[in-house]
């Protein structure tokens, strides 16, 4: 017992000194900016926590490492059980016929990469409608590592958020939608079958949809 118990306590302080050294090698910055969005109020986007979290709480949570299929490499996965609100749910958990707006990625700052693609820097659209918030709640926080810009040797924080990691949106561009619904609007206002016809599997979380 007493050489299983020195293992698990070596092995907890890895995966400590991992996710700690990789927050210590990111612009601190983008840490103070990152918790912000995660915790409620009025700089929160996305996922939220259930209640604020500072970042020293959120270094020394308790990590484990987590082998989830949407999180490919080199990026490294661990979640706690730190406990909010989904900004994002599956599409089948909404009824067909509720509201959705189409709507530039990020603000518009999302563009197809793929250098080989037709449809290259165009805007990527993502479809937002209103989900309650009992259907948004998690148990846990997910926590993504990866190498950094400046040193591939080393580990940053790339991002987390409450919830599992979903799948990278289909490249579905505004011109699509725009092209789809014959209209040259900023926004679509459609339903959720409109989406996942268009090949949408989630849908993100607006509070008011116009």
């Amino acid at each position: 017992m007493k050489l299983l118990l020195e293992n698990w306590r070596e092995y907890l302080n890895e995966n400590t000194k991992l996710v700690s050294d990789a927050f210590s090698n990111t612009p601190a910055d983008y840490i103070v900016a990152s918790v912000n969005q995660r915790n409620p109020g009025p700089d929160s986007a996305g996922s939220t926590f259930a209640s604020p979290m500072s970042v020293e709480e959120l270094i020394s949570a308790n990590w484990e490492p987590y082998d989830h299929t949407d999180i490919q490499s080199p990026a490294v996965g661990f979640k706690a059980p730190i406990s909010g609100q989904l900004g994002i749910v599956d599409i089948g958990q909404l009824p067909d016929n509720q509201t959705v707006r189409f709507q530039p990625a990020h603000g518009g700052k999302v563009t197809v990469k793929d250098e080989g693609s037709p449809k290259f820097g165009q805007q990527l659209a993502e479809v937002v409608t209103n989900i309650p918030a009992g259907n948004r709640e998690v148990e846990h926080t997910t926590l993504i590592l990866g190498p950094s810009q400046e040193d591939k040797t080393i580990l940053r924080v790339w991002t987390f958020f409450p919830g599992d990691p979903t799948p990278k949106f289909p490249d579905i561009t505004m011109d699509d939608v725009r092209n789809k619904f014959k209209t040259q609007d900023e926004t679509v206002i459609a339903a959720v079958s409109d989406a996942a016809k268009m090949g949408y599997t989630f849908v993100k979380h607006a509070e008011d949809i116009k």
